[in-house]
Order: structure tokens, then C-alpha cells, then sequence
């Protein structure tokens, strides 16, 4: 009985049989095994092509459905920018909002399609900051399987098969925050995947109105969320533009020898036509239809220009068009773009484990780079000789977005963030599906060839399972709540409302804590208090918060210095402080209805140009106005002094109009002709022209009069008014 089982397991314990052989015989059968299994899970796949690549689309956002099921969406005031474009889609909510996202140029981006877009989803969670997040999401989602659909009726089901792995790799491993972040540089970046396929579509004549369509309004969005992408989506167009006009000029001609090389031909080799004649086409009509779904994409940005001057279509023109030279050479853009489309194999790499989280060197970014343009001309050679359309199109595609991408970097202003650049990673993306698209014409080759393009996409299939295994309990898809500035948001709120303050102009003192102050705007608009902000910060929040000329009282936020300089003023009221954010309530009016004029003949000057008496006339400059009008008394040099007495009556501080970029400093000559320092007069913040400033002391009625004198600027001094003020 022995040997009879022994006989029955030859490959194994057969006599004579090395072990080298048994474990080849081994490796043999676990590949045939593996590939006969794969062959059989495509046939069944094959029943159900389309809902099979939907699910897989699915898969990678499997661990941030389950996220939300399981904690639900959480409600999260934002800071920063991120409240900058909840603002913005609460304004778009009253159909107040035309334009897009700010910019720190001054400038809005194109369009508004991302708050318009978002709107449902803000709208049913219950203008929850976190709805943002939700959309991006399912925007990602939905983009993921239109990618998948699309690819299947561009080249089949296993092209589509490899480009929702590579998909799903590319985000849950190179770019897991772009698929729920509401930051606008990363919004695009998904549905940019999904424009490259849409295009590739059209230029082989693979495409139906709908794809035409949805090729306008995606593109359409994508530029209106971020005017960084307007050179790699004008670069899709072209191609996909020239390469349709080719195919309707080839139909036209009905030459089929045009486009081959001459001294290919002589060789004997055969070149594929860049177009296939064959194929029906879109209608006629349907260029009206895209001119029609533009329209309706771009009338809010339209009509803003044309309601404004300067408009902000406007302003985007001259800013990018207007003299200037590069700031960065090719070489750093190059640098810059082979960087990010390491992202991609990295993260592939990252899945088995042959690479880690560290940046790469130079040598190896640009090893890397130089390989990934060496396949996609490697893909056109074979698309053009092989007459194969859509590959030849997919590595001209690629190509293009190489150079837009060159280009888009090179005119960045100032430095490069890495936001501004981070969407160049979709180019990796796109040259694995060129070479996915390379690897399966592999499929008509013979049974080995055939075998391993199998074993590869199983492998593929592998990683992507192991990708979103991996993700599980580790995806985040909201940020995480600021409790000091929720607090301090609360409690201002609750201020504004015990006073009965109507429409506080919001002023941000310290640049440092704007994400603060943006918030409490935003929490105040969704609460439905209104507010207002001030011009220098008007471009971030929308221009519908523009203040009004009877707005009286200031809300200003400002740092721990702000707070030590602002503590002892009587126009200013502490309403909050919360995370090292301060925020008081400016009464705009104290100095008008607590002024007292000064007597014109008690006042004595030194080394001045001008009427002394003017700067106690009664008239404050406006603020702006230049340092050397009539209303202003111009101090030659730091030597000079303006000396004023102090009228009668129960004084609590002074006021004084300067020049704005200058120290002053504010003396008190007692009666006994004692002088000592009251402070110093300067401005929050250096700006040329006159300004008004403030200063209370307690030991003022302890003084005969005050001394003005210039301490350090920029050797234009003037005076406008000094007044006091009583209590």
C-alpha cells in the first residue's frame, strides 16, 4: 500500500527525483494553478464587465465609507483657507458668490463650479464644514468610475481593469489626501485623471455627445477651482482637438496613405495613421452643443467682468499675460515635475514592500523620470507602427501634459509651494496607464505572453487588496476640531449678541492668526449675524462682506501683542481670547464724540515747513492722504518738535494724524517744565499716507502740554492733527 501511494505522487517522492526538481514541479503547478484560476475569474467577470469595474472603482474608498458609517461626518468648524471656502459655498447658498476660491495674488480663480457643486451636499448634512469633504469624496468616487467605464470603451475590459488598479493605488498610496481634502490646489486632481481619459476618448473617435459634454464641464470645473491647471487641460484639448480634426479631414479626403514617413516606407516598414477613418464620428451639431454648455459653465465669471471694473477675468489676464521674465529655469521645473511623477512607482513600490516613505535623491528622481519618458516613447513607437489608435494617442497625451506641466512650473511666482505643483503626480499616474495600455496587446500574443500579462494583472489586483487593507482604520477623512477656536468663536458670538452690535468690520491685526479670524466670520455667517471685512483682507472672504460707510464698530483680532497694546485703550472693548487669539470690539466713532479741539495759539513748533496752527485746526487728513498736502505740517528732520498746550477739561489720551510709515514720540512738559516720555505713536502697521493713531495715559492731566517728535522712519515727517480726547 505504501508504494502504491508513492506510485500515486511521483511528481513528489518518486525515486530518483532531486529536490531542486520536485520544487520546480512545485512552482510549475502553483503558476499553472494561478493562471488557470485567473482565466477562470475572467470568464466569469466577463458576464458582468461593467459591474465588476465598478466595484473595483469602488474598493479604494471602502475605508472611508467606513469611516463615515461608523462615526458618522462630524461638525467641525474650519480654520484657514478651508473656512475661506466654507464662506464661500454659504455664499453661494443666496447666490451670492461668481467667483471661485481666493488667490494670494489678490485675485479670485476662474469660477465658482466647486462651491455650486458642493452646494447639495452642504445643504442636506446642514452646512456642515465637513459636507466639503463629502463632496470632494464622492466627486472622487464618481470620477473613479467614469475613469473605469470609460477606459472599458476606449481599449476593453482588461485596459480598464489596470487602470482602476493603478487608479486605486495612485490614490490610496501616492495621493490618499486628495481623495477627500477640500483644499482647491488638490481638488482637481482626480477628475483631471478622468479628463485624460475623456480626451483620449475624443481624439480617436471613441466618444458620444455625452462624453463631449462631460468633457466641457469637467474641464470647465477643474480650471475654475484652480487657474493652475488651465495649461495641462488646455494641452488635453489640443490634442484631443487637432486629433479629431485629422480624422475628420482624413474622412474628408478619404486618403488612407496620409501621415506615413517617406523613409519608413522605403524601409519597408509599416506606419500606422495616426486616425482611424472608420469611425463614425460625433454629430454635426455637436460642436453647438459644447459652445452651449460653456456658456452656461462660465456666465457667472462672465458676468462678474462685465459687472466689474476691473473685472476678475480681467485681472487673471493681465496678471498672467503682462511683462515678466520666469522666475525658475527649466532646470528647476524639470526637477520640480520628475519629482512628483515618482509618486506614482513609489507607491506601487511602497505596496510590495520595496520602497519606504523617504525622499528620493536626485540620481534616483531623475533615473525614475527618464524611465517613465522612455515608456511613453516606447508606446507611441509601437502605437503608430502597430495601428493601434489609442495607445499612439494616450503616449501623445501624456507628452503633452509633460510639457504643460514644464511650462505651468516655470511661470509659478515666487516659490514654489508644493501645493502649487502637487497635481504633476497624475502624470505618473497616467504613464503606468500607457504602459498598462502597452501591456495589453499582450493579450494577442501567444500562450506565455498571455499568461503573464494574467500573472501581472492578478499581482496588480493583489496590491490594490493590500492597499485597501492597509487603509482600514487609518484613513482620515475630516480634520481634526480646533476646541480654542470654536471656544473663542463662541464666545465673540455671544458678545456681539449681549451688546447688540450690528455688522462689526472685521479687522485682522496680526497676520498670525487669520485662520482664527476666519473662522469666527464664518461661524458668525452661518449663525446669521452679519459682518463685514475690511478692505485688505476683502479678497479672501468675498466681496459681498464689503463694509459700509455707517458701520461703526471694529472687530479685530490680533496676537499677544496686539492684546498688551490695545488693554488699557478706552475705545476698545475684550470680548474673547482663546488659543493665544485675541479678539476686542473697536468703537470706530470714540474719536469723533470724545474729541476736544486744541487752542491754535498755544502751539509752538520747531524746524517745520508749513503753518504750525494747522495741526490744531479741527481737520484730520484722510487716511491715505500724502504725507506733504496743505492740511499736514512737514518736520524738516528728527530734530523737529511740535509742542501743543493741553486744553481745559477731564482728558483722557491724545490722538495724532502722521505720516504711516514713522515713529513718533509723544512727550509731556509738565508745569513745572519736567519732560518725560507719555509713548510712543506708531502705526499697527507701516503704510504710506496720513493715519490716525491713539494714545491714553492716566498721567496726562499731570501735563501743560505735549511734545510731537519724529524718532525713526523714513526721513519724511509730517503732522497733520493733534488733538486730545476726554473722557
Amino acid at each position: 500500500m505504501m508504494r502504491a501511494m508513492r506510485s500515486g505522487d511521483s511528481s513528489v517522492d518518486a525515486p530518483g527525483v532531486s529536490p531542486a526538481a520536485r520544487s520546480r514541479s512545485r512552482s510549475r503547478s502553483l503558476v499553472a494553478g494561478a493562471v488557470d484560476g485567473l482565466a477562470r475569474l475572467r470568464v466569469r467577470a466577463s458576464a458582468h464587465p461593467r459591474a465588476v469595474l465598478c466595484g473595483l472603482a469602488l474598493l479604494p474608498f471602502l475605508p472611508g465609507l467606513w469611516q463615515m458609517l461608523r462615526a458618522g461626518v462630524p461638525d467641525v468648524l474650519f480654520t484657514g483657507d478651508g473656512a475661506t471656502l466654507e464662506l464661500r459655498t454659504l455664499h453661494a447658498a443666496h447666490g451670492r458668490q461668481w467667483l471661485g476660491p481666493y488667490s494670494r495674488y489678490m485675485w479670485s480663480h476662474p469660477g465658482p463650479a466647486m462651491f455650486y457643486l458642493a452646494l447639495p451636499f452642504y445643504e442636506a448634512l446642514g452646512q456642515r464644514g465637513t459636507a466639503l469633504n463629502v463632496f470632494v469624496f464622492c466627486a472622487s468616487l464618481a470620477s473613479s468610475v467614469a475613469l473605469a467605464l470609460n477606459a472599458r470603451r476606449l481599449r476593453g475590459d482588461f485596459f480598464a481593469l489596470g487602470a482602476i488598479v493603478l487608479l486605486g493605488l495612485y490614490q490610496l498610496v501616492g495621493v490618499p489626501y486628495a481623495m477627500s481634502s477640500e483644499w482647491n490646489p488638490t481638488v482637481p486632481m482626480l477628475p483631471l485623471t478622468l479628463l485624460s481619459v475623456l480626451g483620449t476618448r475624443l481624439a480617436v473617435g471613441e466618444a458620444t455627445l455625452g462624453v463631449l459634454l462631460g468633457f466641457v464641464v469637467v474641464g470647465s470645473a477643474i480650471v475654475q477651482t484652480h487657474v493652475g491647471y488651465v495649461p495641462v487641460v488646455s494641452a488635453i484639448s489640443a490634442v484631443a482637438l487637432l486629433w479629431s480634426t485629422a480624422r475628420a479631414a482624413w474622412r474628408w479626403s478619404g486618403r488612407r496613405a496620409w501621415g506615413r514617413g517617406r523613409w519608413l516606407r522605403r524601409r519597408g516598414v509599416p506606419v500606422a495613421p495616426l486616425v482611424d477613418p472608420d469611425r463614425p464620428g460625433l454629430p454635426a451639431w455637436s460642436p453647438l452643443a459644447a459652445v452651449l454648455a460653456l456658456a452656461v459653465c462660465w456666465s457667472l465669471p462672465v458676468a462678474e467682468n462685465l459687472m466689474t471694473r476691473p473685472g476678475n477675468l480681467e485681472a487673471l489676464y493681465w496678471f498672467f499675460a503682462g511683462p515678466h521674465r520666469p522666475e525658475h529655469s527649466w532646470g528647476v521645473a524639470c526637477f520640480e515635475v520628475f519629482r512628483q511623477m515618482t509618486v506614482m512607482p513609489q507607491a506601487v513600490a511602497r505596496v510590495i514592500g520595496l520602497a519606504t516613505d523617504a525622499e528620493l535623491g536626485w540620481p534616483a528622481i531623475r533615473a525614475c523620470g527618464v524611465l517613465e519618458l522612455a515608456v511613453v516613447a516606447g508606446a507611441l513607437g509601437v502605437g503608430l507602427r502597430r495601428r493601434d489608435p489609442a495607445l499612439a494617442a494616450l503616449a501623445v497625451l501624456a507628452a503633452a501634459e509633460f510639457l504643460a506641466a514644464l511650462v505651468s512650473v516655470r511661470e509659478i511666482r515666487d516659490e514654489i509651494h508644493s501645493y502649487l505643483v502637487v497635481w504633476t503626480s497624475t502624470l505618473g499616474f497616467l504613464v503606468a496607464v500607457v504602459a498598462a495600455a502597452w501591456l495589453a496587446r499582450g493579450l494577442d500574443g501567444g500562450d506565455r505572453i498571455r499568461a503573464a500579462v494574467t500573472l501581472v494583472a492578478g499581482a496588480g489586483l493583489v496590491c490594490l487588496g493590500l492597499g485597501v487593507g492597509s487603509a482600514f482604520g487609518h484613513v482620515e477623512l475630516f480634520r481634526d476640531r480646533d476646541v480654542a477656536v470654536e471656544r473663542l468663536a463662541h464666545d465673540v458670538e455671544g458678545q456681539l449678541a449681549e451688546r447688540h452690535i450690528h455688522r462689526p468690520v472685521v479687522r485682522i491685526v496680526s497676520n498670525a492668526v487669520w485662520p482664527a479670524a476666519m473662522a469666527v466670520v464664518l461661524d458668525l455667517e452661518k449663525h446669521g449675524v452679519p459682518v463685514a471685512i475690511e478692505k485688505s483682507w476683502l479678497h479672501m472672504a468675498g466681496r459681498s462682506l464689503a463694509a459700509r460707510p455707517g458701520d461703526r464698530y471694529g472687530l479685530r483680532f490680533g496676537d499677544a501683542a496686539f492684546q498688551a497694546d490695545v488693554a488699557g485703550r478706552l475705545d476698545h472693548v475684550a470680548l474673547a481670547a482663546a488659543g493665544g487669539v485675541y479678539a476686542y470690539l473697536e468703537d470706530t466713532h470714540y474719536l469723533q464724540d470724545h474729541r476736544v479741539l486744541g487752542d491754535p495759539a498755544g502751539v509752538r513748533a520747531n524746524e517745520v515747513r508749513g503753518d504750525p496752527r494747522t495741526v490744531t485746526d479741527g481737520v484730520i487728513p484722510e487716511e491715505g492722504t500724502s504725507w506733504d498736502s496743505p492740511v499736514s505740517v512737514v518736520l524738516t528732520s528728527e530734530a523737529s518738535a511740535v509742542e501743543v498746550a493741553l486744553p481745559p477739561g477731564d482728558l483722557v489720551g491724545v490722538f495724532l494724524s502722521a505720516d504711516g510709515n514713522d515713529r513718533y514720540a509723544l512727550r509731556c512738559v509738565g508745569a513745572d517744565g519736567l519732560v518725560w516720555f507719555l509713548g510712543p505713536a506708531e502705526p499697527e502697521q507701516a503704510q504710506a499716507g496720513m493715519r490716525t493713531r491713539l494714545l491714553f495715559s492716566e498721567s496726562l492731566p499731570a501735563c501743560r502740554a505735549i511734545e510731537v517728535k519724529p524718532v525713526s522712519g523714513d526721513g519724511a515727517y509730517s503732522i497733520g492733527e493733534l488733538g486730545f480726547l476726554r473722557r
